[in-house]
């Protein structure tokens, strides 16, 4: 009886090459679909943060006679408008009566006040040498993920050169539901800073002639696959493009105060640039 030889069929080099550039493909499609689900993950961390921060803001409105808190008061220490809310959402800084400055070993305790994909930002605290070496900007209240809208809601406390003055009642915020309060946050736009100033924000334009301080203009950062998040007056959270938000760019770092007010200035309309005292 003969034996019957069965023949086999090989890959070519070229098919199996094909195989691989295939596989590499597959590969690829793959690691940009975790890399999109692990960054909106971390959008929606922001977004439950925020949140967070919102109800914390109206809390503090209901327990002091409908007014909002002050960016910031006091000269030596600097205490913020996260410390204001640290009661209502579990803390901020290991001492909240202290300034929290990159500086200094003030350190934000709380996650609620850190933004997971703040090392997106194009706008880090990187030094490479001096006492800011290893420093991450989202440790601190000062340069943090998360800016408050001042002119608007906060100013500084006692600050003679700003019109409307500290405290903001709600009966000065018709429309909280359409006005942003706090939002991701990029620091001065033309990186004037060692340390970005990054705990309040500028909207698109002017509002009683201030846009900004002498250090520069603090936009939102749109750090969330060019997108931020944010709170309102009324606590709910949205995301926008700078653009849509009212910018007249979607960088940061191009934005020149030629922009729409509407959701920056508490009357959702956009002829209103002069806010009252």
């Amino acid at each position: 009886m003969k034996s019957v030889r069965v023949k086999r069929k090989l890959f070519t080099i070229v098919e199996l090459l094909v195989v691989i550039a295939i596989i590499g493909i597959l590969a690829s499609m793959i690691l940009v679909a975790l890399s999109v689900a692990k960054e909106q993950a971390k959008s929606i961390t922001c977004k439950n943060n925020l949140k967070q921060v919102g109800l914390g803001m109206n809390l503090y409105i209901n327990d002091y006679n409908g007014t909002y808190p002050t960016a910031r008061w006091g000269t030596a220490p600097k205490v913020r408008w996260q410390n204001s809310i640290g009661t209502y959402i579990g803390g901020s800084v290991l001492d909240p009566s202290q300034e929290s400055d990159a500086t200094g070993t003030n350190v934000i305790t709380n996650n609620i006040l850190k933004c997971p994909s703040t090392e997106k930002s194009k706008y880090q605290l990187d030094p490479t040498s001096g006492p800011l070496l290893g420093k991450k900007r989202e440790d601190y209240l000062r340069t943090g993920s998360y800016g408050y809208n001042w002119a608007t809601f906060g100013t500084f406390h006692l600050d003679s050169a700003v019109i409307r003055k500290y405290p903001v009642n709600v009966k000065q915020i018709p429309h909280p539901s359409s006005t942003i309060l706090v939002a991701d946050s990029f620091g001065v736009k033309d990186k004037s800073e060692t340390r970005p100033h990054s705990y309040t924000i500028d909207g698109p334009v002017q509002l009683n002639g201030r846009w900004g301080t002498a250090l520069g203009q603090t936009p939102t950062d749109p750090r969330h696959r060019k997108l931020f998040n944010s709170t309102h007056g009324d606590g709910h959270v949205e995301e926008y493009t700078m653009v849509s938000a009212g910018y007249d760019a979607n960088d940061p770092e191009n934005v020149s105060g030629g922009g729409n007010p509407l959701l920056w200035n508490g009357y959702a309309d956009s002829s209103i640039t002069v806010l009252t005292p």
